[in-house]
């Protein structure tokens, strides 16, 4: 079957719907279906099958709530026309939408319950209109925004937004807030990008003098529920979707996981204790868990949360020199020699530890204390490491909050000095701590 504009496919059904203009003189409809990509259905002539769909350019499918609805551009009046299906066999009477003439390169998108049907109208004017459930179209409005070639659409949370090339300069693409009217420039271009949807957000991928680009935008915040009670000196690590709420109440610790599912975990029973700072290391989380004279850090497993379950304890608990007001968790080396290290502060001083070269679910995860560099309380504390190999430790004190680093390679680690003061005046971008005797 011979096609005269690219085709369009969307999965509905579990299948996959591709559909395609026939010959440019006809403007006739087709579709054609796979379940798995090696069998196809015989051509479809949506024409004939809708009573009068035909298509001047492009068709533009989209699945919405339960039907498959395709839109087209109407050759008779360059009126927007839709057509829709139940199960992507039999479809209803085409139509087309009253207050539309004149308009080119329709683009649907489904967001907030509503479809969007945007298209490129005279003097580069980006028009739209939208279709409730019931099948209701909505006033033709002319959008604020001039456009060079049609917009793309993109529904991120609760933002829709316009990915358009400027009708002035068509090499700069900027998206553009539907709603606020906001525009941020996105690129330099030379074509109309293509869009790939991800978890947070889409990546715009693109075509310039230099090959090709591409530009992640990021939608909005999938956290979900509320931080509810006491919020003093709270910890916050994100881990995937969800972000892990370390604080720390009188009695039995819990960490408060705040995502898609809103819900709480203990992080021991062993007296009264309180939930300090934690750091998250892979599907790792680190946590300082203490009272007024003593204290531990746990790990958990977080993968359990992509099911909704609560985190496992890991077998290994670290016993802290003294207190445990936060805990910071790295890795170091590779392969058979991968081993970890853990700083933990105890209200004066941070201790490093380094474990074995054993995973941290295995019992053979144990660790030892290297050294300790006196530290006020921290106003957070993290490890990381470099590309290098370089591990390092940030950290902040009291009120004051005045930064730290402390650097320092896996190999040197154990060269570090006992006694490391830290002094005041050198904030983290001026002084690299090292051994000082």
């Amino acid at each position: 079957m011979r096609t005269s504009t690219r085709p369009a496919a969307v999965v509905f059904g579990g299948r996959l719907h591709v559909f395609f203009r026939g010959e440019c003189g006809t403007n006739t409809l087709y579709a054609v279906s796979t379940a798995n990509g090696r069998e196809w259905s015989d051509p479809v002539n949506l024409t004939e099958a809708t009573r009068g769909a035909r298509t001047a350019g492009p068709p533009f499918p989209v699945v919405f709530g339960d039907r498959l609805v395709v839109v087209t551009r109407d050759p008779a009046n360059s009126r927007i026309g839709v057509c829709r299906s139940a199960d992507g066999a039999n479809w209803s009477a085409y139509e087309t939408v009253a207050g539309t003439e004149n308009e080119e390169h329709p683009v649907a998108v489904v967001h907030d319950s509503r479809l969007f049907v945007f298209s490129h109208g005279h003097g580069g004017m980006v028009c739209a209109v939208s279709c409730s459930p019931d099948g209701a179209w909505g006033g033709h409005e002319v959008l604020p925004r001039t456009a060079h070639w049609p917009p793309v659409p993109v529904s991120m949370g609760d933002r829709l937004v316009l990915l358009v090339r400027d009708y002035l300069d068509p090499r700069a693409l900027v998206a553009t807030d539907v709603e606020t009217a906001t525009v941020t420039p996105v690129a330099q271009v030379t074509r109309t990008p293509a869009v790939v949807a991800r978890d947070r957000g889409v990546t715009v991928v693109y075509r310039s003098d230099g090959g090709f680009g591409s530009v992640d935008l990021l939608g909005a915040d999938p956290w979900g529920g509320q931080v509810v009670g006491d919020c003093d000196d709270l910890t916050i690590v994100r881990y995937r979707e969800h972000r892990l709420v370390c604080r720390p109440l009188p009695g039995r610790p819990r960490v408060q996981v705040v995502g898609p599912r809103t819900f709480s975990f203990p992080t021991g029973d062993r007296g009264p204790r309180r939930c300090g700072g934690g750091q998250v290391i892979g599907d790792y989380l680190a946590v300082a868990v203490g009272d007024d004279v003593e204290g531990v850090v746990r790990f958990f497993d977080l993968r359990p949360l992509a099911r909704g379950a609560a985190p496992v304890a890991a077998p290994a608990v670290v016993d802290a020199p003294g207190r445990a007001v936060a805990a910071g968790v790295t890795a170091i080396s590779s392969g058979a020699d991968r081993r970890y290290v853990l700083a933990v502060h105890d209200g004066r001083a941070v201790s490093i530890m380094e474990s074995t070269p054993a995973p941290l679910w295995s019992p053979e995860c144990r660790f030892t204390t290297l050294f300790s560099a006196p530290h006020r309380e921290p106003g957070g504390l993290a490890l990381l490491t470099d590309a290098a190999g370089e591990v390092h430790l940030l950290c902040g004190t009291g009120e004051r909050r005045r930064d730290l680093r402390v650097d320092f390679a896996g190999e040197r680690l154990r060269e570090c000095g006992y006694g490391v003061r830290i002094p005041d005046q050198y904030r983290v971008e001026r002084r690299s701590l090292s051994r000082r005797d």
